[in-house]
This record gives C-alpha cells, sequence and structure tokens, in this order.
C-alpha cells in the first residue's frame, strides 16, 4: 500500500527535490505552493501525510491545519522550518503536528519523520477499528440481553456451586430476584 503525501511548500524546486526522493521512497506525492491550493486539494481529495513549510507568506499556518485536520482528521502533520520560523514551528508542535524538520531536510531526519508519521496512521486505524468492533460488541450483547429478557420461558444462568448468576424478567417474576441464591432453594420455595 502506497501512502499519499501532499507537499505544501512555495519554494519549487524545494518542493520538486522532495518529490523526487519521496516517489523513489514509494509514496504518491501532490505538490501545492500555496494554502490556497492546499485547501482546494482537499476539496477534491485526500492525502495521509501533509509536509509543510510554516512560513508561507501572508498565512495563518496554526489556522490552514486546523481546517486541514478539521476536515481530515487522521492526517499526520510534518512541519519543515528555516531558523527563521523555528518558534512557529514550536507553537505548532503543540498542536496536532507529528514532526518539524530543519530545511534544507535531509534525508534520514525525513525517513524517520515519515516512519513515525505511518506508524501514527496504523495506530489510528488500529483504533478505528477497535471502536468499531467495540460499537458491534455493544449492540450484539444489548441484542442477547434483550433476548435474554423476552424469551417466553424461564431462564436462569448459574455458576459451578448452582448460585444463580443472571435471570430473565419470567423467572424473577414467578421465582423473585435472588441473585446469589442456590438456585435449588428458589425453585423449592415457589
Amino acid at each position: 500500500m502506497t501512502t499519499d503525501i501532499l507537499l505544501i511548500d512555495e519554494d519549487k524546486s524545494h518542493a520538486d527535490a522532495l518529490g523526487v526522493y519521496l516517489e523513489r521512497q514509494q509514496f504518491d506525492v501532490y505538490k501545492a505552493g500555496s494554502p490556497d491550493e492546499a485547501l482546494t486539494f482537499f476539496d477534491n481529495s485526500s492525502t495521509d501525510i501533509v509536509l509543510a513549510d510554516p512560513g508561507l507568506p501572508d498565512t495563518d499556518t496554526a489556522h490552514l491545519f486546523k481546517q486541514i485536520k478539521g476536515s481530515h482528521p487522521a492526517i499526520q502533520l510534518i512541519i519543515m522550518c528555516t531558523d527563521d520560523n523555528f518558534d512557529l514551528a514550536m507553537d505548532l508542535l503543540r498542536q496536532d503536528v507529528v514532526h518539524y524538520l530543519m530545511k534544507p531536510v535531509k534525508s534520514a531526519a525525513l525517513d524517520l519523520a515519515l516512519k513515525q508519521a505511518r506508524t501514527w496512521i496504523a495506530m489510528n486505524e488500529k483504533v478505528a477499528l477497535y471502536e468499531k468492533k467495540f460499537k458491534d460488541l455493544r449492540n450484539a450483547q444489548t441484542l442477547y440481553q434483550q433476548l435474554f429478557d423476552e424469551a417466553p420461558c424461564y431462564i436462569s444462568v448459574q455458576d459451578r456451586e448452582y448460585r444463580l448468576t443472571a435471570t430473565n424478567r419470567y423467572f424473577k417474576r414467578d421465582f423473585g430476584d435472588e441473585i446469589g441464591s442456590h438456585c435449588y432453594e428458589v425453585y423449592k420455595h415457589r
């Protein structure tokens, strides 16, 4: 499975060089030279990772990232900064940014950041899967409990010592609600 990356960088030659490197690493690379191009890209499609320069002119980068994460919460953000916008990069790290890289980007640092982003993507997918399974389990549990309570017969569940651990509505109506009692005592006192 390939991972899609959107590069947001006004420096076209830098974006092109990164794009070539990332394509060699088996990533599908898309490029945007401005925040408007990036938002237009997200209107029509999506990506797994955004690699962005927070120092774009006339841009509130924090707001741009919030817009991206608001519409695509699973996206992993990596920022590329220079010494000039290092403080901005540190502020963005407090938000939903996974990693930051210094420009010019070193391949080892980029590989590490992308590995970390892919790890977060995989964990988010697992969490979503577990949430779905948990919801399905809850729904099945509710359905089985309803079936247990509404069955038109006496149903009781006992442990190995013949103590009642659960009873349905009909059982409670005729025998009482005596969870923890021995079943033979409850049946005898009917």
